[in-house]
This record gives structure tokens, sequence and C-alpha cells, in this order.
């Protein structure tokens, strides 16, 4: 019955861990242009605003956004 126990916490665990990640998805501007789209992979925690660079005057740099 432990072992039993013990196996199903280890998969809640698993299950946890991996239900959280989100994608993330920056484009890259050029005078207002999209030039490139990535997508990626984050965790729940992790903001997806942590990568954005962008000047509103050129509207150029990047842009990311959860998916």
């Amino acid at each position: 019955m432990k072992k039993l126990f013990l196996v199903l916490g280890i998969a809640a665990v698993c299950f946890c861990a991996t239900s959280c990640k989100k994608q993330c998805e920056c484009s890259t501007y050029v005078l207002g242009t999209v030039t490139s789209t990535v997508s990626h992979e984050i965790k729940s925690s992790e903001d997806c605003s942590q990568w954005v660079a962008f000047d509103e005057i050129t509207k150029s740099g990047i842009k990311c956004e959860k998916k």
C-alpha cells in the first residue's frame, strides 16, 4: 500500500510539473514590420514581458506575449 501512495505521489508531481508550461511567442519588429517570430516554452511563474524591448518611436524591437 505504501508503494501505491509513493507511485501516485510521484505521478502527481510529474503531472503538475508538466502541466504548468506555457508558450511565449516573441516577434521582432523593424520599423513596424514583423521580421521574425519565435515560440518557446516558459514555466507558469515566468512572464513573457521580461523579454520585451520595444521602442514606440521607431516601432522597432521585440514584443512577447503568452499563448
